[in-house]
């Protein structure tokens, strides 16, 4: 089987890189502002997306990478265009 694109291959790299402890805290504090109804849509979704096992109690300690951040950003701006 052939190796993927380089490309390919950077962006996924790219995804895994950690998010510094900053913007972690500025993800949760986004999160925690948020009206309930939609908190639970987003921890349904991010559960749905990340594999996040049904026993976990919490999410918050599961957002580590640039992928969860960038999905957050995604679901943030998507719920916004439909409010």
């Amino acid at each position: 089987m052939p190796a993927p694109p380089k490309q390919e291959a950077q962006a996924t790299d790219a995804g895994l890189r950690p998010l510094d402890p900053a913007a972690i805290e500025q993800i949760l504090a986004t999160l925690h502002g948020l009206p309930r109804p939609v908190l639970e849509e987003f921890t349904t979704g991010f559960r749905r997306r990340f594999q996040v096992p049904p026993e976990a109690t919490t999410i918050a300690d599961r957002i580590t990478q640039r992928r969860h951040h960038d999905w957050i950003e995604a679901f943030l701006v998507q719920h916004q265009a439909a409010a």
